[in-house]
């Protein structure tokens, strides 16, 4: 989780990729997430930042568990097979579960999925 939060950060801090085009350079002082208020902004900003790494992290957290879902069928059938058999070659992996075609988010909140899904 902590690598996750330091990622949202420097998304939100450096990159500027939250809701508004405002990035802070980065500056070993304050990209440390460990509490210091040592940073070139208000404490307003603090927390519309700290909004914006919660929001990047619970987009995340929907994401995985959506991911999960739409392919526990294929998990379960994984978790079968591992138990059969211990370990598998990556070609199981992908007779079992198939590639997928990655879903995108768009800023206006739309899921996008590229291309048709293979049956199984």
């Amino acid at each position: 989780m902590a690598g996750a939060t330091q990622l949202a950060v420097r998304m939100v801090r450096e990159y500027g990729l939250s809701r508004g085009p405002v990035a802070y350079p980065a500056s070993a002082a304050y990209l440390d997430v460990t509490g210091s208020a040592d940073h070139p902004y208000a404490e307003a900003t603090q927390r519309i930042v700290d909004r914006e790494v919660a929001r990047f992290l619970r987009l995340a957290e929907a994401y995985a568990l959506d991911l999960l879902t739409v392919h526990r069928e294929a998990l379960d059938d994984l978790v079968a097979r591992l138990l059969e058999e211990e370990t598998l070659d990556g070609h199981v992996v992908y007779d079992i579960a198939g590639p997928s075609a990655p879903t995108v988010h768009t800023a206006a909140g739309t899921r996008l999925t590229a291309g048709p899904r293979r049956p199984r």
